[in-house]
């Protein structure tokens, strides 16, 4: 069942980006998220959509946010700080 969850998962964030969730939320001013924001965000180097929560304000010298990532099933989340305009990014609640 958790598998199956993380495969619908996956599905529904790429169809969210896909349908335009990340350009409906830069739109709105979502590049500026404030700390405790829950975003899904893709993660290249595994290849899949992650959760995320916003760690700190946005940078103002690079345009970055600080980010807990968190892979479900995985033991340890990552923290690191990202321009989300070049990522792939979407708000939590745009997916179901």
């Amino acid at each position: 069942a958790r598998r199956q969850a993380g495969a619908e998962l996956q599905a529904q964030a790429e169809a969210a980006w896909q349908a335009g969730g990340q350009a409906e939320a830069e739109a709105s001013g979502g590049e500026a998220l404030g700390v405790g924001a829950s975003i899904l965000i893709y993660v290249e180097s595994r290849a899949c959509w992650c959760e995320a929560t916003v760690d700190s304000a946005l940078r103002a010298r690079d345009a970055a946010h600080r980010l807990e990532i968190r892979q479900r099933g995985a033991a340890q989340s990552l923290r690191r700080w990202l321009n989300l305009s070049e990522q792939r990014w979407l708000p939590a609640s745009a997916v179901p």
